[in-house]
Formats: C-alpha cells, structure tokens, sequence
C-alpha cells in the first residue's frame, strides 16, 4: 500500500521541530530553511530547488543522490554527512565547512578533489 504524500504550499513552518521522520525522496522548492539544523536525518534522493539554507547545519546526515539546484549554501556546515551520488549545479557555496567528509569521487568543475587535494598537500611539503 503506497502513501499519498503530504503536500504543503504556502505554509510558514518556522520553529517547526521534526523527530523521527523520514524525508526520503522530499522535494523542496522555494523554501527558506536558513538556519536550519539537520541531525541524524535521512535525506536520501531529496530534491532541493530554488532553496535558501544559509548558515544550515547538517550533522550526521544522509544527503544520497540528493539534488542541490539554484541553492543558498552559504556559511553552511556539513559535518559527518554522506553526499555519494549528490549533485549541485548552481549553488552558492561560499564559506562552507565540511568536516569528517569522504571526499572520494567527488569533483568541483570536473576535477577531483581527492587530486586537488593531493596537490596542495604535495605544494605544502615541499614548501613552495
């Protein structure tokens, strides 16, 4: 038996807590969640459109194969979080933090960072 989804336009949910949910495959478009604060969610599949999560906290969070288009990420924190198979095409993010990540196969602009990363550790040794 599938679940009817529950839809909500044109809502001011500010202040709003969630416990033990699952937004798996949620679709966020023109939401202001900044400031908001993600723990131990799932975000599996979760489509993030037109949003703005300036200074948004993520700690141990499942972001997989979720979608970040035309988002405010600036200031935000992404601390023990997984992002494989996650996407962000037009996203603001200046002065993130991201802590604890696994960086493998994830690339900025089509280079990895896992070799940017490496050069910079190798430039830094070599004390050029």
């Amino acid at each position: 038996m599938s679940e009817t989804p529950v839809k909500y336009e044109n809502v001011s949910l500010a202040g709003a807590q969630f416990s033990d949910v699952s937004l798996a495959s949620a679709c966020f478009n023109n939401v202001n969640l900044g400031n908001a604060a993600f723990f131990d969610v799932a975000l599996n599949g979760a489509s993030f459109n037109d949003i703005n999560l300036r200074d948004a906290v993520f700690i141990n969070v499942v972001l997989s194969g979720a979608s970040f288009n035309d988002v405010n990420l600036r200031e935000a924190r992404f601390v023990d979080v997984a992002l494989n198979g996650a996407s962000f095409d037009d996203v603001n993010l200046s002065d993130v933090t991201i802590e604890r990540a696994n960086l493998q196969g994830m690339k900025i602009n089509g280079i990895l960072v896992s070799e940017l990363l490496l050069a910079y550790q190798q430039r830094n040794e070599t004390g050029r």
